[in-house]
């Protein structure tokens, strides 16, 4: 592989993938003797967010809207947490889905997922409108 060669006594890896990520063993022997170094790289990449659906979504009143926050990147020992505001109000558990079972007109507004770990954070908003009302007197 073009991306990984030797400088010298150094190895190097050039636009490093998550599939780079694992342990790297380095052996030097000579006449006298053998010796063994373990490596353990860590790939990680920055986190990124996509509620689904994205940009803005239309639910009739009464109607039921879902909300899904997909999270991307890694960072192995730092775990992610997300948060789901509406127009910069914390409005329910940070799952990976957020439902709203019967939309009213309090409903409408800018919803984000906030996702968070310890080093990086990301987020990501779509614009939930209200489509027709439901026939009530």
């Amino acid at each position: 592989d073009d991306r990984i060669y030797r400088a010298g006594e150094c190895l190097i890896i050039q636009h490093v993938v998550e599939s780079d990520a694992g342990r790297w063993v380095c052996v030097a022997n000579n006449t006298a003797g053998v010796e063994r170094m373990d490596v353990v790289l860590h790939v990680t990449s920055p986190l990124n967010v996509v509620i689904q659906p994205s940009g803005q979504l239309t639910v009739d009143v009464g109607g039921k809207a879902t909300l899904t926050c997909h999270v991307s990147g890694s960072s192995p020992h730092l775990p992610a947490t997300r948060t789901w505001l509406k127009d910069g109000h914390v409005v329910g558990p940070g799952g990976e889905a957020l439902v709203l079972e019967k939309v009213q007109r309090e409903d409408a507004g800018m919803y984000q997922c906030l996702v968070r770990s310890e080093d990086d954070s990301a987020q990501s908003s779509v614009q939930l409108r209200l489509g027709g009302e439901s026939p009530h007197c």
